[in-house]
């Protein structure tokens, strides 16, 4: 009897919605190549799969197919002939050949659903569910006990997400209220200016759900910053800015790598548009923020051969506890921020948190699955980048 490795095939994107499941273990001879494993994946998946993913014969990919082992994409330009090992994990990700057929298959499941008594639509029977981009999806969200990350909290949970609430301050209002949205939700009271609390929120969130899918750096000192002339920003003041507002991402980002690099996931970091408007009077935060820019590039150079996109959003001012209250707290001669920001906007209207989470949703899900090392600017069109 030939000596048998262990093989796990995952499907990505909307394969998963033409299979109904997303990975199995298949266990195929020793000296097996990628082409061999065609036959164990139809038997179990169905002759249908291959339509999806092989040409004629069973021994080259469809056009756009991508492949990838253990996280890294490999070339398969003549065929299937790339050997295999024991343990590897083999990736199939579609192009937009694979996502017309899902999107077929999703409109005949929802046709089927949607349809009552003598073939007449019913909207008792119309399943939300199944819009959901974020569904099952685990996401850790920092500083999201109120305002933004509130926001967000609320918005990945609509779309189907399970949210784990990180926050120095009580988390409870933000967890009943993704609660109320059917979804799940656990408070981790975490100060991410230290390493242990990050590692132990990372810890609580694998046990509580069993993966970690999203990370969402939006923690940070704002709200209690008074806008000054520099001179006056202590050394204290600048070092604490930093080592939340900065160095907290990074504590973070390090502590959910051990349960992404495996099967890959999305980081996203919140900026500022600060960095690029030149704000007087708050040095330490534009800087923090300009920070976060450059380590969402070097992130994402590093994580990308795991599967891991990491993405930055940089919203403009904002109105939200926080930012209403810097807007009051100046020791500067400059007027409202909001009066002073609105002649060079493009979109002549106020900004508020749930005017961010559609972004955030996006980077989160598989719509960007190629988009990473990128900076979003969220300002109305103040600025261009």
């Amino acid at each position: 009897m030939p000596e048998l490795i262990k093989t796990k095939i995952c499907m990505k994107a909307d394969l998963k919605e033409i299979l109904g499941q997303d990975e199995m273990d298949i266990f195929v001879p020793k000296g097996s190549t990628l082409g061999d494993l065609l036959g164990p994946m139809a038997d179990m998946w169905g002759p249908r799969l291959a339509s999806h993913l092989f040409g004629p014969g069973g021994d080259a990919l469809l056009p756009g197919i991508r492949v990838e082992i253990n996280g890294r994409a490999i070339a398969i330009l003549d065929g299937l002939s790339t050997m295999l090992a024991d343990g590897d994990t083999v990736s199939f990700h579609p192009d937009r050949i694979a996502n017309t057929a899902a999107s077929a298959v999703r409109q005949t499941r929802r046709a089927g659903k949607d349809r009552g008594a003598g073939g007449k639509m019913t909207n008792a029977n119309r399943s939300k569910e199944e819009s959901m981009v974020l569904k099952d999806r685990v996401a850790i969200i920092t500083g999201a006990a109120q305002g933004i990350g509130a926001a967000f909290a609320l918005g990945f949970a609509k779309e189907g997400a399970k949210i784990v609430i990180a926050d120095v301050q009580d988390g409870a209002e933000s967890v009943e209220a993704v609660k109320k949205t059917g979804s799940e939700a656990i408070f981790v009271k975490t100060d991410v200016s230290k390493q242990e609390d990050c590692d132990a929120l990372a810890k609580a969130a694998f046990e509580r759900f069993g993966k970690i899918d999203i990370l969402l750096n939006n923690a940070a000192i704002f709200a209690n910053i008074v806008i000054k002339p520099f001179t006056q920003v202590t050394t204290e003041e600048w070092n604490k800015v930093m080592m939340v507002n900065t160095t907290g991402p990074f504590h973070c980002t390090k502590a959910v790598f051990p349960y992404m690099k495996e099967k890959g996931g999305k980081i996203i970091n919140i900026s500022s548009a600060s960095i690029f408007e030149g704000v007087p009077g708050m040095p330490h935060y534009v800087a923090s923020k300009g920070a976060v820019m450059a380590f969402t590039r070097c992130m994402a150079k590093e994580l990308g051969m795991h599967n891991i996109n990491v993405n930055s959003i940089a919203p403009g001012f904002t109105h939200s506890p926080g930012g209403e209250s810097v807007d009051k707290n100046k020791a500067l001669p400059i007027g409202p921020l909001e009066e002073k920001q609105m002649p060079a906007r493009s979109l002549k209207r106020m900004a508020y948190p749930e005017d961010l989470v559609g972004t955030a949703i996006y980077l989160a899900s598989d719509m960007s699955s190629f988009v990473t090392g990128q900076l979003i600017v969220h300002d109305g069109g103040m600025t261009f980048h």
